[in-house]
């Protein structure tokens, strides 16, 4: 039988217990029926309290105690920095927050390590070198959630060296900050035959890779009747309303998602049908051009006579500053420079004559 005295004591220790256990059953409800915090409110990134529950201590004592702070594992990335001699976490002194993506940056360190370990330039469109930078920022979708449309422009070329076709695919579009910028999508190789099937396929896959398909203003290509017969296959013709439809089906453009349902997607490069126009007024001086074509060829095409040009270059003039260069067909202004430059040296092209097979006349100079 309990004395009075142990009786009160017994009472006043379940009374305290119930008050704990309250106190920690109001904590877990108002946790549990708490709203999550809006956009706007400023989130401690850095640790969060922990809930603790120890029914042995009293409700009062548990007011001044903080419980251990979570870390995550991101913050073993992160280098402390200081401003004004203090690192507070609030006021964003972490160093990740500084840092911004530079795109020259990365193209130069890529080319650094393709020089470097003589690695192949075609090592970029190999699939494990595409996965692994992916996953480098797995979360990149930069023109998926770009407001405005963007301009691809491409280019196809065959090298001299190799014999082999090269396309170059670039984007010029506005920001959202109203921006004008240009990235370089893709330069690859393309397989031969260069018909408008197989640049189609290989355009169409670029297109897919950066998810811009559906987020077209246009496509700028040569003058030519190659491009034609692309554009056919990418979205179809205005006038054929089965052809749109098939593209449709085969995962080409669709002209719904195009800028005014595709009536202006297909733009011809203006360089290119400029140096068409330049090509017609050229052709009253063929034959003189034509000439020094051939003695610039011949004088270029290996380093022996190249050097021995040279040589004669500084004998003459005493100094050998522009170099002997050949035309592009498709670059007019290339042939501007050809000429320009062989006027130059029409005085060591003369001496030399003796050696090579083709000289031009004085009505040609």
């Amino acid at each position: 039988m309990s004395t009075p005295g142990t009786s009160g004591s017994h009472a006043t220790d379940a009374f305290e217990s119930a008050g704990n256990h309250r106190v920690t059953h109001a904590r877990l409800a108002a946790a549990a029926t708490a709203a999550p915090p809006s956009d706007s409110a400023q989130v401690d990134t850095g640790t969060e309290d922990a809930i603790e529950i120890n029914d042995d201590v009293p409700a009062s004592s548990k007011r001044g105690q903080r419980g251990p702070r979570l870390k995550s594992e991101v913050w073993k990335e992160f280098t402390r920095i200081e401003i004004n001699g203090t690192a507070n976490p609030k006021d964003g002194t972490v160093s990740l927050e500084n840092y911004t993506f530079d795109q020259e940056v990365a193209r130069e360190e890529l080319a650094l390590m393709i020089i470097v370990h003589e690695n192949p330039l075609s090592m970029v469109d190999h699939a494990g070198f595409r996965k692994f930078c992916a996953a480098l920022q797995p979360l990149f979708k930069y023109f998926r959630k770009l407001s405005s449309r963007v301009a691809v422009t491409m280019d196809l070329w065959t090298a001299n060296h190799q014999r082999k076709g090269y396309m170059a695919v670039t984007a010029p579009f506005l920001d959202d900050d109203w921006k004008l910028k240009s990235f370089l999508f893709r330069f690859i190789y393309v397989p031969a035959p260069h018909t408008a099937e197989v640049i189609t396929d290989v355009l169409h896959e670029v297109l897919l890779d950066w998810h811009i398909e559906r987020n077209l203003s246009t496509i700028t290509l040569d003058n030519c009747s190659t491009n034609d017969s692309l554009m056919k296959n990418m979205v179809g013709t205005n006038n054929d309303e089965l052809m749109k439809s098939m593209a449709a089906m085969e995962g080409k453009l669709p002209l719904s998602s195009c800028m005014l349902n595709g009536k202006i997607i297909h733009m011809r490069c203006v360089a290119h049908i400029l140096n068409l126009i330049v090509k017609v007024g050229m052709s009253v001086m063929e034959k003189g051009i034509d000439s020094v074509h051939d003695l610039v060829a011949f004088w270029s095409a290996t380093p022996k006579r190249h050097e021995k040009f040279e040589k004669m270059a500084i004998q003459i003039k005493g100094k050998y500053e522009k170099r002997i260069a050949l035309d592009c067909k498709t670059r007019w202004n290339s042939t501007y420079v050809m000429l320009s430059t062989a006027l130059l040296y029409q005085d060591v092209f003369e001496r030399l004559s003796a050696r090579a097979p083709c000289v031009p006349s004085s009505d040609d100079w």
